[in-house]
C-alpha cells in the first residue's frame, strides 16, 4: 500500500476532519472490517449506538488503487471523517481487516455505477483532486510561516530570560508592537495579541509576576507546537486556537449538541484592543455543565442577543471542540418559564481548586474558570472585599465598590451563593443567589 498518514491528512478537505477521523480510529468500534489488495469496506455504528433496537450504520468502501471512496452519511465533506478513518485502519492496523473476495450487495453496486454516474464521478474526482491540491498548498504555506514564528517567538523568549524582567521597565509601546507585527506576518495571530497587551501590564501591581506568567504560557506554546502531530486531536485543536486559529461556527454546528434548561448566570463586558467583547455565562440544570457565549462588537455596534442575568432558556448547546468545552452556541432557544433548579454548586474553594487543576491538565491555556461557590460568605477587610466558605478559605475578590458592597448587603451576614469568574489570581463576583433568585452585582 503507499498510502503514509502524512498522504491520508494530505487527502482530508481540512484539519478537523482528520482530527475526527482519529478520533473514529482511536475510538476502534468498526462493526465489520473486509478487504482485499484493491478494496476496504467496513461498517460504522451511526450516532451514539445507546439506542435500543436495529444499529443504524454508515457503510464505508475505499477504491486504494484508484483513490475512489463512498461513504453513506450525510456529511458534505468529502472525504468524509469516517472515509479516512477506514484508511487509518488499514495503514495501522491492517491485521484487523477480514480479507476476502466476495462482496456485499452494496460495495458490487458501488462497484457497476451507470455511464452517467461514471461521468459524475470522474467529474467529481477532477474537481475534488483540483480543491484538495489548494487547500493543501495553502495549510502547507500557512504551517510553514507558523514554524518559522514559533522559532523566532522561542529565540525572542530566551533572549528576554537571559537579560532578565527587570530590562523590561519602561519599554515603551513599540518595542511590544514591532515583535507582534513579526508573529502577525508568521499567521500566529494569538501570541501577538498576547505580546501587545504585555505593554499594558507595565505599571500595574505585581506587573512582573504578570509579565513571567504570559512568557511561561508563551514558552509552553512554543513547545507544544513543536509536538503537535504527537498530541491529542482536541489538544491540537486547543493548541490551533492559541495559535489564532479561528473555528468556524459552521464547523460547531455540525457538532452534537446538549440540550438542557440553561440560567443565564453571570455577564461580563470589556474592551480589548479597542474590540468590545463579552462573556455570558450559562448553567445546564439537569447537566450541571457551564457554557460561555462569547461575543464581539467594534465601536457602538453593540451585540446581536442580550442576555439577562437570572432568565432561564430552553435550548440546544453546541460546544466547540476542546480537550475542555467552555465556549458554545446556544441554539433553537426560547424562554422559560419554570423555576429553574440548580444543580450542586461547588461546596468549597478547595473542591474548585481540584477542577481548576484538571482543566488546565486538559488545556493549559485556560484564561477564565467559571465557579458557583455555596454557603460563602463575603467581607471586607484592610480595603479589601474577600469571600469566605465553610472551610474557612478565602479568596480576594476583583469587583468595584458598588459591587462589593451589594454583595455584603445582600448577604446580611449568612452564607450564600456567589458565581463569578476566576483568572488564575483573582476571583470576579457577577452575580448572587439570594432567596432562590439570581441577583446581578
Amino acid at each position: 500500500m503507499s498510502w503514509t498518514e502524512q498522504k491520508i491528512r494530505n487527502f482530508a478537505a481540512d484539519a478537523l476532519t482528520f482530527d475526527r477521523a482519529r478520533g473514529i480510529f482511536f475510538g476502534n468500534r468498526w462493526l465489520s472490517l473486509h478487504g482485499n489488495e484493491h478494496l476496504i469496506w467496513g461498517e460504522y455504528p451511526a450516532g451514539s449506538g445507546r439506542t435500543s433496537g436495529p444499529v443504524r450504520t454508515y457503510r464505508t468502501v475505499v477504491d486504494t488503487a484508484d483513490e475512489r471512496y463512498h461513504c453513506s452519511c450525510t456529511s458534505r465533506i468529502v472525504p468524509c471523517k469516517h472515509i479516512l478513518a477506514l484508511m487509518l485502519q488499514l495503514l495501522r492496523r491492517g491485521d484487523s481487516f477480514f480479507v476476502t473476495y466476495e462482496q456485499p450487495d452494496w460495495v458490487a453496486q458501488w462497484l457497476q455505477p451507470t455511464d452517467k454516474s461514471k461521468q459524475k464521478d470522474k467529474i467529481s474526482k477532477e474537481e475534488l483532486a483540483h480543491r484538495a491540491v489548494q487547500q493543501q498548498k495553502t495549510r502547507d504555506k500557512r504551517f510553514l510561516q507558523m514554524q518559522a514564528g514559533v522559532d523566532e517567538l522561542e529565540n525572542w523568549l530566551i533572549d528576554l530570560l537571559n537579560q532578565g524582567i527587570a530590562s523590561l521597565d519602561g519599554q515603551d509601546a513599540r518595542f511590544w508592537d514591532e515583535f507582534a507585527a513579526r508573529l502577525v506576518n508568521a499567521k500566529l495571530s494569538g501570541p501577538a495579541r498576547r505580546v501587545r497587551l504585555m505593554n499594558e501590564l507595565q505599571g500595574t501591581e505585581h506587573w512582573h509576576d504578570k509579565v513571567l506568567r504570559e512568557l511561561a504560557d508563551l514558552y509552553l506554546f512554543v513547545r507544544a507546537f513543536r509536538r503537535i502531530e504527537y498530541l491529542p486531536p482536541a489538544l491540537q485543536r486547543d493548541l490551533l486556537t492559541m495559535a489564532g486559529v479561528s473555528t468556524k461556527q459552521a464547523e460547531v454546528l455540525q457538532e452534537t449538541g446538549l440540550k438542557d434548561r440553561w440560567l443565564v448566570c453571570g455577564q461580563t463586558e470589556g474592551v480589548e484592543e479597542r474590540l468590545n467583547f463579552r462573556r455570558t455565562w450559562l448553567l445546564g440544570e439537569k447537566s450541571g455543565h457551564f457554557a460561555l457565549l462569547l461575543d464581539f462588537s467594534w465601536g457602538n455596534q453593540g451585540y446581536p442577543t442580550q442576555w439577562v442575568t437570572g432568565k432561564v432558556l430552553e435550548g440546544v448547546c453546541l460546544f466547540y471542540p476542546s480537550a475542555y468545552p467552555q465556549r458554545a452556541l446556544l441554539q433553537d432557544f426560547n424562554p422559560s418559564t419554570t423555576p429553574f433548579q440548580s444543580p450542586p454548586a461547588c461546596p468549597s474553594l478547595t473542591d474548585f481548586g481540584d477542577e481548576y487543576a484538571r482543566a488546565l491538565a486538559a488545556n493549559p491555556w485556560i484564561k477564565i474558570m467559571p465557579l458557583l461557590l455555596e454557603e460563602a460568605i463575603p467581607m471586607f477587610r484592610d480595603g479589601k472585599f474577600y469571600v469566605v466558605d465553610q472551610s474557612a478559605k478565602q479568596v480576594l475578590v476583583h469587583c468595584d465598590p458598588v459591587a462589593g458592597w451589594k454583595m455584603i448587603a445582600l448577604s446580611g451576614g449568612r452564607p450564600i451563593s456567589i458565581f463569578g469568574e476566576w483568572d488564575g489570581q483573582l476571583f470576579s463576583a457577577l452575580a448572587v443567589l439570594n432567596d432562590e433568585k439570581l441577583v446581578a452585582l
